[in-house]
């Protein structure tokens, strides 16, 4: 088997269907066979169309998922299925069914592993110019604060109620919403999207009765254009840039790993060019944030700064299904999938990763790496910060990524043929380069909270050296 084609190809399809694509309304388009009318978002679904969508889901995670009880036992996430089939006591909207179906999903504690947003039904809500919530807020435990001052509430306070709904309360139901293997993880995802659950899940809109220690205050919501704009113009930054910290150390932010290979490489042959002729003796890597992407940019990136041989993962072990191969059929892909297609169903076809050979750039840069990371590093982030970590290439600081390292992925899509919603379910387990299986993110050398100190204090540390 041409194991090497194998797992560019696992990792390309984990790659397409990364979890960040419903972010907006329109994203989702790509991965949907149609997008529903109000009349069909609207219908009410009848009891036994319910119920046999439930079935598929447990169904088909169960012959698709490398291990949908790595964190319940079989016993315990069949009783949750049967406890949710039977709240079904009437019919429901998609969203109603939406609501009730995605705790179940969340609980496989797989970010790969999804129910997409109900994204129709958002969409025609805000193209009826329906207002949201209009605050950016930040989650700490339990603690609901406020980002950024607005109209008399400042900055860091903490918001204890909206609507009169305990801000715990909040968080607390709104995570149970987010997929991912770290309770951080997912708090950073509410962060995101806590106008939309407060839509959702509380059909808050319009106004909004915000109280504090010192104050209460009534505020309007805002259209999603005006927020959604107002965000875009705050991250206006490219995806990833170059930057000359002071005359021994640069900095290289990357915040996803999507962009063009060729385009990246220009970035990477200019950059790293700079870099040498500057004489540059420390590399700051900041990947806060980085929500993945293809690894063969990362593959490309490593090869200007790691010239010994290396694997993003010791092996891979990919689950057969007959829902999976049904699937990868029907694409065209040069790749031998003989020994795929000959495993029986429900077993698993590991193959053992062949190291990569750095090719050894014009510009190699043979200082030191120090690497920043964050609860939001995620999927080809968190591959970055493996090989770096486990081959010790650099130093690593800032918090746990929010993704494991050993992780599940490459993605098996499916719709629901009741509801219409969609899922996205892993097929495969990647281990990392060390081998370990454990859970767990990559852990930093340094724990730093990842806000702006975090680049004075690597400085520091560059400076005691």
């Amino acid at each position: 088997m041409k194991q090497k084609h194998l797992s560019i190809f696992l990792i390309i399809l984990l790659f397409t269907a990364c979890k960040t694509q419903y972010n907006t309304p329109q994203e989702a388009l790509e991965y949907r066979h149609s997008w529903l009318t109000v009349k069909e978002t609207n219908k009410k679904i009848s009891i036994s169309k319910l119920k046999q969508d439930v079935n598929i889901i447990y169904a088909t995670l169960n012959s698709v998922h490398p291990n949908i009880f790595n964190s319940y036992s079989k016993k315990e996430f069949e009783d949750l299925v049967v406890q949710i089939k039977n709240k079904i006591t009437y019919p429901l909207t998609r969203k109603d069914f939406y609501i009730l179906i995605a705790p179940l999903i969340s609980k496989i504690n797989d970010a790969h592993t999804y129910i997409q947003f109900p994204d129709e039904e958002f969409s025609q809500y805000i193209n009826k110019n329906g207002l949201l919530f209009p605050i950016k807020i930040e989650i700490l435990d339990d603690k609901l604060l406020i980002k950024e001052n607005y109209k008399g509430l400042k900055k860091g306070a903490n918001i204890l109620s909206i609507n009169g709904i305990n801000s715990s309360e909040l968080i607390s139901n709104m995570v149970k919403y987010e997929t991912g293997e770290s309770i951080n993880y997912r708090r950073k995802l509410v962060e995101f999207r806590f106008p939309h659950y407060l839509w959702l899940l509380y059909d808050f809109k319009n106004t909004f009765l915000i109280k504090t220690k010192d104050k209460n205050i009534e505020i309007n919501g805002k259209k999603y254009n005006e927020i959604n704009n107002q965000t875009a113009n705050q991250n206006a930054s490219k995806s990833y840039f170059y930057k000359s910290l002071d005359n021994k150390t640069s900095l290289i932010k990357i915040s996803s790993f999507s962009n063009h290979i060729d385009t990246f490489s220009i970035f990477l042959d200019t950059t790293f060019k700079k870099i040498k002729e500057e004489k540059t003796k420390n590399l700051i890597i900041d990947i806060r944030g980085n929500n993945g992407g293809n690894d063969a940019l990362v593959i490309a990136f490593i090869n200007y700064f790691h010239n010994k041989p290396y694997c993003i993962y010791s092996k891979s072990k990919w689950k057969k299904s007959k829902q999976y191969q049904k699937f990868i059929k029907g694409i065209k892909l040069d790749v031998d999938l003989s020994d795929y297609y000959k495993t029986t169903n429900g077993q698993f076809l590991t193959s053992v990763e062949k190291n990569n050979i750095s090719s050894v750039e014009e510009n190699y840069f043979n200082g030191n790496i120090y690497l920043l990371i964050d609860v939001h590093t995620f999927s080809a982030g968190v591959n970055l910060a493996m090989v770096i970590k486990d081959y010790n290439i650099g130093i690593i600081i800032g918090e746990e990524t929010g993704n494991h390292a050993t992780s599940f992925g490459n993605v098996y899509p499916f719709d629901l043929p009741n509801s219409k919603l969609s899922i996205r379910c892993s097929t495969s387990m990647y281990v990392r380069p060390s081998g370990d299986e454990n859970p767990g993110g990559v852990k930093p050398d340094y724990y730093v909270q990842a806000n702006e100190n975090i680049i004075n204090f690597t400085l520091n540390l560059i400076n005691k050296k």
